[in-house]
């Protein structure tokens, strides 16, 4: 089968184009190249969390890989047929567990037997889902398609240190249930507040700054969890959301704390981000829409849902899986920035 390339540079230029090629790639079993790997980055090609993410993804189609390396700025990946693997990986200081996960899971619900996964790293960094956004919003969207995911988090790992430890389950899947999420239905907001190895009261003061910032709006609020938790290093995570599997609505938001961070603008911002989901009045937030192309490009049917805005990781992403896959895709602009993404597949889960 003749190789798909893939401009590793297109749209925003960074790992996410890496993780859905390959995966993809995993699942439908075509050779797939990367070239022009983060071209337009100030460190471009391969970093260590990349060739993790390709190494997991590899061990579970026996795949060949050349190019894997640091620093490398093209991989051709040529997978074999998928096989049950346990997955125990150290990604390695703070490297975000959630980026593997994101795609790792999907790849695991092809196998046709239960897979598991124990993965160790950042559990709340930068730049990535938190790990309760993760948990809570992303898997629970997931379950919606078909997918089913169990996660538990043994270990909070933060940066610079790490050593987080979460432990995952993912049943087979026969097919991918396409989705039509239009309208936003208004469900109360949940809060989970984190720290490790610090006072108590930070959890607490993260909450009450996100309490305060919320309620100015008029809100409901369900429920509100601070939690002291165990970690290699100091830490804090707020991940505010608000779900409802019955109605459709899959909005959250998330922040990190940081040295020298007071707890209260951690908590506001994580406010202030969900905020501008929710008040967009749609049933999936920015961060979401991207992450759940992957697995709709392999629906049984169409799939439609509106989200807040188009970002470029969900353009990119249409990009990625309409090159390899052959599927279709539209946006359509609504009210505001409001955008409704429309994806009908070509290719289909229980046929590959």
């Amino acid at each position: 089968m003749s190789e798909v390339t893939i401009d590793g540079s297109y749209g925003e230029g960074g790992g996410q184009i890496l993780r859905t090629a390959v995966a993809l790639s995993a699942i439908i079993g075509k050779p797939v190249k990367v070239v022009r790997i983060r071209a337009g980055r100030p460190n471009p090609g391969l970093r260590p969390q990349h060739v993790g993410t390709i190494r997991i993804i590899a061990s579970m189609c026996d795949a060949e890989v050349d190019g894997l390396a640091v620093g490398s700025d093209t991989i051709i990946f040529k997978p074999k047929n998928l096989v049950a693997r346990s997955v125990r990986y150290d990604i390695g200081s703070a490297g975000a567990i959630t980026l593997l996960l994101q795609v790792a899971v999907i790849v695991a619900a092809k196998v046709g037997q239960r897979c598991s996964f124990e993965i160790v790293g950042g559990t709340d960094v930068k730049w990535s889902p938190t790990i309760d956004y993760f948990n809570q919003v992303y898997i629970r969207a997931l379950k919606a398609l078909g997918i089913n995911v169990k996660l538990s988090v043994e270990r909070r790992g933060y940066y610079p240190k790490g050593g987080g430890l979460v432990k995952v389950e993912v049943e087979p899947t026969k097919s991918i249930k396409p989705i039509t999420l239009l309208e936003h239905t208004p469900n109360p907001i949940n809060i989970i507040s984190v720290c490790s190895q610090l006072p108590f009261e930070v959890a607490k003061r993260q909450l009450n700054a996100a309490l305060t910032t919320l309620q100015r709006h008029k809100v409901e609020i369900g429920e509100v969890r601070p939690t002291l938790e165990q970690s290699f290093g100091a830490g804090t995570s707020i991940t505010i959301y608000s779900v409802d599997e019955d109605k459709g609505t899959y909005v959250g938001a998330d922040a990190v704390g940081e040295k020298g961070k007071p707890a209260e603008l951690v908590g506001k911002e994580a406010a202030e981000k969900f905020l501008v989901e929710w008040s967009a009045n749609t049933p999936v937030d920015s961060h979401l829409a991207d992450m759940l192309v992957l697995p709709l490009c392999l629906a049984d049917d169409v799939s439609t849902y509106k989200t807040p805005k188009l970002t470029q990781h969900l353009e990119t992403n249409l990009y990625v899986v309409s090159r390899i896959t052959g599927c279709n895709y539209e946006l359509k602009r609504r009210s505001s920035e409001a955008v409704e993404v429309k994806i009908t597949p070509k290719m289909y889960w229980r046929a590959v």
